[in-house]
């Protein structure tokens, strides 16, 4: 066989064969085995298939250039026609080392990973660069590492192709898992991992995390030492023997402390300028992000850039894990100067600090400027429940639920049938995104219909009183954290909501009937504060009380006083009727929620869902809205302008949330983020989130000129929703005209933009110029005491200095200055003193400017909680639009289909309210639902495919 031909049957040989994502030999007879079918089908005169060696062996001219055909001949080409760039785009290498990568198909081409995969070098930031590097290493050109990856990467197969379409297949399940994914805790080694390398400097090397005994899964134990098989196990951390810790290099140590404290989480560390993954967790990155790894003999390692984690962090937390956020908090200089109060510093002392700054799950997203925007606009709640027994022997649950993104806390507590037909309903009201239990009070009933009925939400049990706290234990640390207000006299001002339920004299004393609801908060606020989120989101106050709506009992009356709740919809009403959800396909599509969702905004289709899932009892409620409804189908093209409007909002609810935590003076002080070390600059998207908001604002008043200067009579409900009240006294939208101009004038907006900092202008911050004016007022004093210093000597004299040494008063030599003047330093000619007058005004000065300095640093932030300041304001005006928006998405639906409005009856003598409302449904298509047979006088409708009808009584 001829050279030529025996070349490009070895390179069509390595294109079939599959790329391996990890490199793990199982033993050293399947090594041998491995290695002598390579010889056996390797071509004659050639090396074993290692695509890198046998790259650098084989450097003649012709074969280069044959080389350079194949390689050629194999660049795949997109369905648009575009070539493939993933040949160009080099892998992102751990700070301080120069590793190859192991070749990964990785399929993501956008600017993010572009910059993530350019050569990494250490920055002077990383400090502790050396810390990171193994103790062994080869040495390699950049050259020869960018060919070798390169080369990798063009040798895709068929084989490879059909094994990534199967891993696509497999991630993309419609129904998540139950339980937090526990993937990353799984230290033995994936079928991939077994399998070795083709042309990988790893071929024969298995990960070090699985030959350390303590990783095994026998050996695995928490904190306490515990196995998890025993009772109190904590699956939250990992014993790590002391033994084992010594042998690191003190970065590594760094970063197992940290992971033997959030042993359920993937570690994102910052090392420079970017997110490093170590061990299990770069598997994990691996597996599910596409990452590729280091080229390191022995450590799991993968990484990509700082820009990208929004990216990379919400595709593991869909994928239910948790991510942990590990952020550099200390520069090196700022280490060199603690290692300098150290007596006897050692080598662990010498590494920059780094602390978790954030752990985000499902249900526990914020969505700052780091975190990317929102996937999707429904709430995303995270539940807390206990459980307790009544005197009957009935299940009584305490619970808590909040949405992180909107910072609205629910507390409550119920007692329940034994069908746990409330705590089913609340569920289906709410769906949970993650779940935390009181482990050991929870009954198995209960989880039995959290597993039914949350099906994919993250159910996670939290030790009784550790974790999940006792009522009082609550309240404790609700007062230690301090984050609530407090008045003139320095007494805490609790919400309403959390007031009741305490004693009337001791806010530390639960109420005897409350202590389940505060224990449910109690659990939720460990987490929170495990999760480092707790200072952002209980400052804001919102909280509201819990209690199920019971519809038997308004109706105990008959009054019509009674009927002013809501109606109550059970879950398998919910589902029987597909209010949210179809049925057969789980989905939003072709649910009555589907039909009538035409919102614009995000908080509007928040809004309508609470309404499908709570419908009025009201009679004089309903009838506004149709009121409304019926007066917007009349007016289409104002609704339409209107429309075109309110698509333009940004989500207003999350935004002001958002702005709320950027303004928090808590979280400023005492936040491990306020220490962190970013190099993106965050404080743009900061600005720029909150011009948006201001922009959003803005245009929902043009939205509402639409209605304010319509020539027919608005009926009531409209009324109150786009009108002030200085224009009309039925009007409840504030006036806020006058406080957004304020802020939209307090600065230069693109300046802000740009260099990311605010600079308020002239009466828009008094503490700001009240610093200003004290700095002019001291150089006013410096330039007095210089006229009076020329006075007194008769000659010449001027200040000379700068930063430290500024205000040195230069004199000629030749005069006589007073005893008191201190003599600092000389030129030919001239002497320079220190007055006192001086020396003191210098000391001013500096503490001065220092001051001016750290309220420019904190201007932003200032900035932001003045807009906050008038949260209830900007509240209310939202609250208006979600409604507004809900009616137009009503009324836009009942112009598009054959529609006609129902008719609905008061309670009267001659037509009572009967206490056995009974409804039969059946299915008239795979679309819509229709009431048949009806007893009553209420009637609730839903969208029919003919008509939304009335129907009269039937005895």
């Amino acid at each position: 066989m001829s050279g030529k031909n025996t070349l490009f049957s070895y390179f069509k040989r390595v294109e079939k064969a599959p790329v391996q994502k990890a490199v793990v030999a199982d033993s050293p007879e399947k090594d041998d085995e491995e290695k002598t079918k390579n010889d056996e089908n390797s071509p004659k005169n050639t090396s074993t298939p290692q695509a890198k060696k046998v790259k650098k062996s084989d450097t003649s001219p012709e074969s280069t250039n044959k080389k350079r055909k194949v390689e050629k001949k194999e660049t795949p080409k997109d369905k648009g026609g575009k070539k493939n760039n993933s040949k160009k785009s080099s892998t992102p290498r751990t700070a301080g080392k120069k590793f190859k990568r192991i070749s990964v198909a990785n399929e993501s081409s956008d600017e993010e990973t572009a910059v993530g995969n350019k050569k990494r070098k250490v920055s002077a930031e990383d400090g502790d660069k050396d810390n990171w590097k193994p103790e062994s290493e080869e040495s390699e050109s950049e050259e020869d590492i960018d060919e070798s990856v390169s080369e990798e990467s063009d040798f895709s197969s068929e084989d490879s192709e059909e094994e990534g379409k199967q891993n696509k297949k497999k991630i993309s399940n419609k129904k998540k898992p139950v339980k937090l994914n526990t993937s990353v805790l799984n230290t033995s080694a994936s079928k991939d991992e077994k399998k070795t390398a083709k042309g990988g400097q790893l071929g024969q090397k298995v990960w070090a995390h699985l030959k350390y005994e303590f990783l095994k899964p026998n050996n695995i134990r928490d904190a306490s030492k515990k196995r998890p098989d025993e009772e109190g196990y904590n699956p939250h951390t990992l014993y790590v023997p002391p033994d084992f810790v010594k042998t690191l290099t003190p970065a590594m140590k760094q970063w197992w402390e940290i992971k033997s404290k959030h042993f359920d989480c993937v570690i994102f560390i910052k090392l420079g300028k970017f997110y490093e993954l170590y061990h299990m967790d770069a598997t994990t990155g691996v597996n599910e992000l596409n990452l590729v790894y280091m080229n390191h003999p022995e450590v799991a390692h993968a990484g990509f850039p700082e820009a990208a984690y929004a990216r990379y962090a919400s595709a593991l937390v869909e994928k239910n894990y948790k991510v942990a956020r590990v952020e550099q908090t200390e520069t090196p200089d700022m280490m060199a100067e603690r290692c300098k109060t150290i007596r006897n510093p050692t080598k662990f002392d010498k590494v920059v600090r780094r602390e978790v700054c954030q752990i985000t799950s499902k249900g526990t997203r914020l969505y700052l400027a780091i975190e990317g925007d929102p996937s999707t606009e429904d709430h995303l709640y995270l539940f807390s429940i206990t459980e307790g027994k009544s005197s009957s022997n009935k299940p009584i649950y305490g619970v808590c639920f909040v949405d992180t993104s909107v910072g609205s806390f629910h507390v409550g507590q119920f007692e329940d049938d034994r069908y746990q037909s409330q705590l089913r309903t609340l569920l289906a009201m709410h769906p949970p995104a993650h779940v935390l239990l009181d482990r050991g009070k929870v009954s198995a009933e209960t989880k039995h219909v959290l597993e039914t009925t949350a099906h994919s939400a993250i159910i996670e049990s939290l030790a009784n009183k550790i974790e999940f706290l006792s009522a009082t234990e609550c309240l404790i640390k609700l007062h230690e954290n301090k984050y609530f207000k407090s008045d003139e006299e320095g007494n805490p001002q609790w919400p309403s909501v959390l007031a009741e339920m305490t004693s009337f004299k001791d806010l530390r004393t639960p109420e005897p009937d409350k202590e389940l609801a505060l224990s449910a908060l109690g659990g939720c606020l460990w987490y929170l504060i495990d999760s480092k989120i707790d200072l952002q989101l209980v400052c804001i106050e919102n909280f509201n009380l819990y209690q199920p709506e019971l519809f038997e009992k308004q109706l105990e009356k008959k009054s019509l006083k009674t009927l002013t709740g809501k109606m109550v919809l059970d879950a398998t009403t919910m589902q029987n009727l597909d209010v949210v959800e179809y049925s057969e396909t789980g989905e939003k599509e072709n649910s009555l929620l589907g039909k009538l969702d035409n919102c614009c905004t995000a908080f509007g289709k928040r809004l309508l869902r609470d309404w499908l899932c709570s419908p009025l009892c009201s009679v004089s409620a309903i009838q506004r809205r149709q009121e409304a409804v019926t007066a917007l189908m009349k007016m289409p093209s104002e609704c339409e302008k209107a429309r075109k409007i309110l698509k333009e909002l940004p989500d207003l609810e999350r935004s002001l949330t958002k702005i709320s935590i950027y303004g928090n003076a808590l979280t400023a002080a005492n936040h491990p983020e306020s220490r962190a070390i970013f190099y993106e600059d965050f404080s743009k998207k900061k600005i720029g989130n909150f011009l948006l908001l201001l922009k959003g604002f803005e245009k929902a008043l043009k939205a509402l000129d639409f209605f304010q200067g319509t020539n027919e009579e608005l009926p009531q409900l409209l009324r109150r929703l786009t009108r002030t009240a200085d224009f009309d006294e039925e009007g409840r939208f504030p006036e806020y005209k006058d406080v957004l101009n304020f802020f939209k004038e307090a600065f230069d907006a693109e300046e802000a933009l740009k260099t990311g900092k605010i600079a308020p202008r002239k009466g828009v911050d008094s503490e700001f110029e009240a610093c200003c004016q004290k700095l002019q007022d001291l150089d006013d004093e410096l330039k007095d005491h210089l006229r009076e210093v020329k006075s007194k000597l008769r000659c010449e004299a001027k200040y000379i200095g700068t930063d430290k040494k500024r205000f040195q008063i230069e004199i000629p030599e030749k005069v006589v200055v007073p005893m008191n003047f201190e003599l600092s330093s000389s030129r030919k000619g001239f002497k320079r003193y220190y007055s006192p007058e001086s020396k003191e005004l210098l000391v001013k000065m500096q503490a001065a400017e220092t001051e001016k300095k750290e309220y420019l640093l904190d201007i932003n932030r200032r900035m932001f909680a003045k807009f906050s300041d008038s949260a209830t304001l900007w509240k209310a005006a939202t609250d208006c639009l979600a409604i507004l928006d809900v009616l137009l998405s009503i009324a836009m639906y009942g112009t598009k289909e054959d529609t006609c409005m129902p008719v609905f009856y008061e309670p009267s003598e001659d037509r009572p309210v009967s206490t056995n409302l009974n409804f039969s449904f059946t299915l008239i298509s795979s679309l819509f639902l229709k009431p048949i047979i009806h007893w009553g006088n209420i009637v609730w409708l839903y969208p029919n495919k003919s008509c939304i009808a009335s129907l009269e009584q039937m005895d």
